[in-house]
Order: C-alpha cells, then structure tokens, then sequence
C-alpha cells in the first residue's frame, strides 16, 4: 500500500509567513533592457483595459511603459504613438 503524505507548512492552505516581492525603483539599465517589443506589448494590453473601462489599471500600465520608455533612443516613435 502506497500512500502520499503532505507536509503541513507556510503556504499551505493560502498561508503566507512572508513575500519574497518587495518593491524598489528601476535603475537605467534594468529600464533599457525591457525589449520594444514587449513594451509594444505592454501598451496593447493597456488599450484593451481602457476598452474594458478598467481605466485606473489601464492609467498604471500606461504610466509605467511612459517611465520605460525614457530616455531611449530606440523609443522616439514608440512615445509619439507613431509604430504602434
């Protein structure tokens, strides 16, 4: 007979002793390395929450693929809402 025992531990039954998320600024380099394409990406998934009328969730998505953006030259047309 065989049987399968679980451990009872932090994170059973939605149990959490603490988070390994922990919010901090992104510096210049890490903003450069978000490839176009996913920030094209990114700013899609915005239009369709304004699409929804979920417009706070849509405003944050905007406002951080804004603050990605900045400062890259590869980004000029992307802000000016020219390749999208």
């Amino acid at each position: 007979m065989h049987g399968i025992l679980g451990l009872v531990r932090d994170g059973s039954n939605g149990e959490v002793s603490s988070t390994y998320v922990h919010k901090s600024d992104l510096s210049r380099s890490e903003k450069n390395s978000y490839p176009l394409t996913l920030i094209k990406l990114m700013i899609r998934y915005a239009e369709d929450l304004v699409w929804a009328n979920k417009l706070t969730k849509a405003g944050a998505v905007f406002n951080f693929t804004l603050t990605l953006t900045e400062g890259r030259s590869d980004a000029t047309e992307l802000r000016k809402g020219k390749c999208l």
